[in-house]
């Protein structure tokens, strides 16, 4: 079951530990794909019972693989509206090789598959 209201004793063993913080780091990953469980759970019954959606489905694998893709997205706005990830300043250029695919030189967004199965693997060692 999930809790929708943020708990800051999240184990609910009666003190704020430790292990309360990696509680309130999936509470808040695993939310945007958790919101959209219960969207097509409460809005699209048929299409939930056909994904096999239940209450045991909030903080799954699914779940976090959403989350992680809504995550990216909002990584890609905010750095996208900031002007992305400044680099230092190089006292002169290299010169270009199309033998070579720097990473630092492609738009941010081609980071976007490695990133995405990152958050993948860690979405399932979450759960």
């Amino acid at each position: 079951m999930r809790d929708w209201a943020f708990v800051a004793d999240m184990s609910r063993d009666g003190a704020i530990t430790i292990s309360d913080v990696w509680l309130w780091v999936k509470w808040v990953f695993f939310y945007p794909g958790d919101v959209l469980v219960y969207l097509f759970m409460s809005e699209t019954p048929r299409i939930s019972q056909f994904l096999e959606l239940s209450r045991f489905s909030y903080g799954s694998n699914g779940s976090g693989v959403i989350s992680a893709f809504a995550w990216l997205i909002l990584l890609g706005a905010v750095l996208n509206m900031s002007g992305g990830i400044p680099s230092a300043p190089t006292p002169e250029p290299e010169p270009k090789d199309p033998k070579h695919f720097l990473l630092r030189e492609q738009p941010w967004w081609v980071a976007l598959p490695t990133i995405a199965l990152l958050l993948g693997v860690l979405a399932w060692l979450v759960t």
